[in-house]
């Protein structure tokens, strides 16, 4: 067996202990600080929970292909990990009493747990790139598959430990109330170990990809990639099985002890669970190289599934803690197992873009179902509105946003793969020019009305001139981005009316979402503007087109050998 390196071991451990200590802070504690110290509404955990695995989900797929492409890994650990400390931090300013000076004419609680939700997107970008992604991309190039077993039993031990030390050594202070400083020392140590991590991990030798873009984000989609690796994507189907068990109860679990099992020692049930957990999966870490991870896979199911049964029926703290070690021991053997399977069966190269695929099986499809067995539980009155607002939300907001950070990635008929921001911030500066154009038209020579049930201002006249403004400024762009062509220029005039058009489109669709509830502006955070969502309705909507758009012409372009330089998309 190959063994590895001092270096390799403390790269593991310290980089992958930290990282847990925020991701414990992030999946056990936003949840309770939510809940004790902002609003009681379980809809605002759900609604953290479901955003926070759409947003792990589509970085880890964004930034996984990145990197490889790039070929560095210890960039995006070294830098994600920097300002993902900096975002765990600031969660201690998120209070009910700062939003409402932030936001006088709102409902300071609602502002509050709003804050706290995109806050939670935010953090959750950064620890996936830079967790997700990056480092887990690095533990797949660097762990040889002898010594997977061993390593990946150590790794699942580490979320344990960080909640043993997390609740022995910290807790107290969320129970005094000091959550500030909490989340002040976790988001310092996070952004120490980035700065470590620059002179700890050794840089794994890969090669640049010179992928296309879009290829490179659906590759692991495509049917013939599904059909070559089998045991790959039968591994994640498992992984998907075993995470819908997980997203059920575990944000749930420190609230259940406190709430309804009514446990004030609740941190030595969990001490002595985590204890036990840990010792049982590192020991195991040699039985599985030797015996081989498929032939352990349901023997740690069965003993995960013994806990879970025992737990619904434990109610003292003796019981619960046997079940608990139960319960956890299997969930570990299975994580070390399935993760270790995972990465025996990644095509080489591919690495980061795999670990974007395995949080697609591992989070944002567990998250689905689970919020329609969540409602088994909350007693609500609409429990199909609320399963269609949330997924509603992740659909008409999320997705276009993800979308919109991934048209900087470019087309197939670049000279080069590369990263251009600027196609993105163009993408918005097109459609504030619609926005513009239309209202200076509208206003000066608005008669004919275009959709006057929905929106009676909007008029055909500032329609056209939104248009025009659109199309000019993609035509400007086209020339000052690309190699200063025609072709180019025509290429982001395009991109301008796919904008105007979407986006009036997207305006009108706000609006009548807002007339079906029942309200005049979509919030009062901004006085005078209709609401924060009025300030991005016609981007919402205007991006899959773009995308779309982009997506066909660098279609076009592989098939018929690409005349144009450059192609976003």
């Amino acid at each position: 067996m190959k063994k590895l390196s001092p270096r390799v071991w403390l790269t593991l451990i310290l980089v992958g202990m930290v990282g847990q200590f925020a991701w414990t802070i992030e999946n056990m504690y936003f949840n309770v600080y939510l809940y004790n110290t902002i609003s009681t509404d379980p809809g605002y955990i759900s609604a953290m929970v479901g955003w926070s695995a759409a947003a792990a989900t589509l970085t880890t797929l964004l930034m996984g292909a990145l990197s490889d492409r790039v070929g560095k890994r210890k960039l995006f650990i070294c830098g994600g990990y920097l300002l993902w400390g900096l975002s765990t931090a600031a969660f201690g300013l998120v209070t009910v009493k700062n939003a409402a000076k932030l936001f006088p004419a709102a409902s300071a609680a609602a502002a509050a747990a709003v804050m706290i939700v995109v806050l939670d997107c935010v953090m959750t970008f950064f620890g996936s790139t830079a967790n997700d992604a990056a480092f887990n991309a690095w533990i797949t190039d660097t762990v040889p598959n002898a010594a997977r077993g061993k390593a990946e039993s150590v790794l699942a031990i580490l979320p344990l430990i960080s909640m043993l030390v997390i609740f022995g050594l910290f807790d107290g202070m969320t129970q005094r109330g000091q959550w500030q400083k909490f989340f002040a020392i976790f988001g310092g140590l996070v952004v120490l170990t980035g700065v470590v991590s620059v002179f700890l991990i050794p840089e794994p030798k890969l090669e640049p990809r010179r992928d296309n873009g879009l290829k490179t984000l659906v590759y692991g989609l495509r049917p013939s990639v599904v059909r070559g690796n089998p045991a790959l994507y039968l591994s994640f189907a498992a992984f998907c099985l075993f995470s819908v068990a997980v997203q059920v109860f575990f944000p749930y679990l420190i609230i259940y002890m406190q709430n309804y099992l009514h446990f004030d020692g609740y941190a030595l049930v969990l001490g002595v669970v985590l204890i036990i957990a840990s010792v049982v999966s590192v020991l195991s870490g040699r039985v599985i190289d030797r015996l081989g991870e498929l032939r352990c896979v349901l023997p740690a199911a069965g003993v995960m599934f013994a806990g879970l049964l025992g737990m619904f029926f434990a109610r003292s703290m003796l019981a619960v803690i046997l079940t608990g070690c139960i319960m956890m021991s299997g969930y570990m053997l299975v994580t070390a197992i399935l993760s270790g399977v995972i990465r025996d069966h990644t095509p080489a190269g591919k690495a980061g873009h795999f670990q974007g695929i395995r949080m697609i099986f591992g989070v944002l499809l567990p998250m689905i179902f689970a919020l329609f067995v969540a409602e088994l539980y909350r007693r609500h009155e609409n429990p199909l509105g609320n399963v269609c607002w949330e997924l509603g939300g992740l659909v008409y907001i999320a997705l276009p946003f993800a979308l919109l950070a991934t048209i900087p990635l470019r087309g197939a008929c670049s000279a080069g793969s590369s990263y251009v921001p600027g196609d993105m911030l163009a993408i918005i500066f097109i459609v504030w020019a619609n926005d513009v154009g239309a209202y200076l038209a509208g206003s000066l020579f608005g008669r004919h009305r275009l959709f006057e049930r929905i929106s009676p201002k909007k008029s055909w006249e500032g329609f056209a001139g939104g248009v025009l403004c659109a199309v000019a400024v993609g035509w400007l762009y086209g020339l000052y981005a690309g190699p200063g062509d025609t072709a180019h220029g025509l290429l982001w005039s395009g991109a301008g009316l796919v904008v105007a058009v979407a986006g009036v489109l997207g305006d009108l669709v706000e609006s009548m979402l807002k007339r079906s509830a029942g309200l005049k502006d979509s919030g009062n955070s901004i006085p005078g503007h209709g609401g924060f969502l009025d300030r991005f309705d016609a981007l919402i909507l205007a991006v899959p087109f773009v995308y779309a758009y982009f997506a066909i012409f660098a279609y076009i372009c592989v098939l018929s050998g690409g005349p144009v330089g450059a192609v976003a998309g």
